[in-house]
């Protein structure tokens, strides 16, 4: 549950569930889908569909961290997919209960159970890619120098890291879809997650021997479970005194004191 918790704090932490909160309150308010456009006024539309949105929004954030936190799957698309079929299957039941309880007599339309789970799934994949337009930084300062190794070969951070000469060994243990664009490794136990621009995979392989394995990337431990691509790095934000990497897929690394001054090198920091 460890997990879960850690997927909650971050979501936290962030501005996304405050801004698509926003965003679809003011869309189903103004919209009125299921018919309450015509029997409801404005009053009672933004009573009802704030606290909708409220509450699909808590569950949504929750089946999120299932899924990243406790199964924990990192290819971000897939993840977003998995959450929106989940809030589906979670909450289109309830949803159509409330609209057939409560409005029945109101509406002119009550919808069906498809029609809602069309809906919940869609609403939920498009706060998922939200969220990776969310996860980038604001543009870096100007007059900040450029990190070491930057030049003609330099890759544009969020975009995959250029193939090596030398594949780095650890792709080879990939499934052959996945070994494009090193990015990260995170240790967990006896495994490691490998994310790749392609997306993600667990290997039977203790840390230290993956950062090894990455030799030929230009990448830096940053953490005691943590190893990055800079190339993959869309910048670094401060929380409650603690520095995070963003990726380019949204995922969010943590740095410690230990290695803080290798993100300051890159201008990171």
């Amino acid at each position: 549950m460890s997990g879960f918790w850690a997927e909650l704090k971050r979501d936290a932490g962030t501005r996304v569930p405050v801004v698509a909160w926003i965003c679809l309150t003011t869309l189903t308010v103004l919209s009125g889908p299921f018919g309450s456009y015509e029997a409801m006024g404005l009053a009672q539309r933004l009573v009802v569909w704030s606290v909708l949105v409220t509450l699909g929004l808590a569950i949504g954030i929750a089946l999120r961290a299932f899924v990243f936190g406790v199964i924990g799957l990192r290819d971000f698309r897939r993840g977003a997919v998995l959450t929106a079929v989940l809030v589906s299957l979670v909450m289109t039941a309830p949803l159509w209960w409330i609209a057939d309880t409560l409005f029945a007599q109101t509406l002119p339309h009550v919808p069906s159970l498809i029609e809602i789970a069309v809906f919940l799934f869609s609403a939920s994949l498009a706060v998922g890619a939200f969220r990776s337009i969310g996860a980038a930084p604001p543009d870096r300062p100007s007059g900040a120098e450029d990190p070491p190794g930057a030049g003609e070969n330099a890759t544009t951070p969020g975009e995959p890291p250029a193939e090596d000469a030398a594949k780095p060994r650890l792709l080879d243990r990939l499934p052959a879809d996945l070994q494009t664009g090193l990015w990260a490794i995170s240790g967990r136990d006896h495994y490691v997650d490998v994310v790749t621009a392609t997306g993600s995979a667990r290997v039977l392989l203790r840390f230290a021997d993956a950062v090894a394995e990455a030799a030929g990337v230009d990448g830096d431990q940053v953490h005691r479970s943590h190893w990055v691509a800079w190339a993959a790095v869309r910048g670094a934000e401060k929380r409650d005194g603690k520095v995070w990497l963003l990726l380019a897929d949204g995922r969010q690394v943590p740095v410690s004191r230990n290695h803080r001054d290798k993100v300051i090198a890159r201008g990171l920091g």
